[in-house]
């Protein structure tokens, strides 16, 4: 009768761990899902914040760097979170083999990649992204340095100062000219003021 009863009991206790097991199990899925789905929320942003909004176009490269970062950190949580699951996973199969329960046995599934080596192919393909697009962005703020930016608007701003001159010989040329006529009429021998001699006055 003790015997019955202990082995009652260690089956309930064992029923008790499967459940927990389960539980968890499931509570490790949701966690990841979650982990991802907020990943793949706040990438979006970043990605629509750092090519489609101007005002911050000098601090791209810093948001880059931000987006690498955070993509490691979701990376190393899923991770974290993989390996719970995994180990919840081989507890539930220990328990259902203790239990000698064949009907609770998942069915098998044929599969060529699993679930987490396409989660970390997602994971490493957006870091090299970032990564490629934060090197891109540092290479172009060192090449348009502010004296390499006056040195290439320094001619078109001189051929604008240059078409907006006036010329001004032809006035100069003109005054030189009347004055040069005066001096050459006043020069001449025998000439003489024009002194018109008035009629006198008939009486």
């Amino acid at each position: 009768m003790n015997l019955i009863n202990s082995a009652d009991a260690k089956r309930e206790t064992i029923l008790e761990v499967y459940r927990q097991v389960c539980a968890d199990t499931r509570a490790y899925m949701e966690l990841r899902f979650k982990h991802f789905g907020t990943f793949v929320v706040l990438t979006t942003l970043l990605g629509a914040l750092a090519f489609n909004f101007q005002p911050i176009k000098p601090y791209r490269p810093y948001v880059c760097l931000f987006a690498i970062g955070l993509t490691v950190l979701f990376w190393l949580l899923d991770y974290r979170t993989s390996l719970y699951h995994r180990t919840a996973i081989s507890l539930g199969f220990n328990c259902q083999t203790v239990l000698e329960s064949p009907f609770c046995q998942p069915p098998k599934l044929k599969r060529s990649l699993p679930a987490s080596l396409i989660t970390n192919l997602i994971f490493a393909t957006i870091l090299l992204f970032w990564i490629m697009m934060c090197g891109v962005m540092f290479l172009e703020m060192t090449s348009t340095t502010p004296g390499n930016a006056q040195t290439a608007e320094r001619p078109s701003t001189e051929g604008a100062s240059e078409k907006n001159k006036v010329p001004t010989t032809v006035p100069l040329t003109t005054d030189l000219n009347s004055k040069a006529g005066g001096l050459i009429r006043d020069a001449q021998p025998g000439a003489a003021p024009d002194r018109r001699e008035k009629a006198p006055a008939s009486r």
